[in-house]
């Protein structure tokens, strides 16, 4: 998914955005980080399942229910563990935050009393 040849040739408008995002940085950059981040936090996360305890600001934990990156399961894992959080999963929703229905989210938001 994080494949900068794959997202020019299938998603070209996509890779324009993320141009215009990320200068002064080339955008295939920032997706070569991202991707090695993500999979050095596969193998080893920096935060451990105890850390989430210790973590008490309130927080709003939502998950798209189309999302193909983070799966029900490990989201359910982490709001169990955060002291002060609820979990929503928005409806029709996948995971990249640009195809997210900005109304649902705002409500979503506004409606997360801390």
């Amino acid at each position: 998914m994080l494949d900068a040849d794959k997202i020019e040739a299938k998603i070209p408008a996509f890779a324009t955005e993320l141009q215009k995002r990320h200068p002064p940085v080339d955008w295939r950059s920032v997706l070569n980080h991202t991707s090695e981040m993500l999979l050095e936090m596969g193998k080893d996360n920096p935060l451990k399942r105890e850390d989430y305890s210790t973590i008490k600001t309130p927080a709003l934990i939502l998950l798209g229910d189309n999302d193909k990156m983070v799966t029900l399961e490990e989201t359910i894992a982490v709001n169990e563990l955060l002291p002060n959080s609820r979990l929503e999963i928005l409806a029709n929703t996948s995971h990249p935050l640009e195809q997210v229905d900005a109304e649902m989210l705002a409500s979503y938001i506004r409606d997360f009393n801390i």
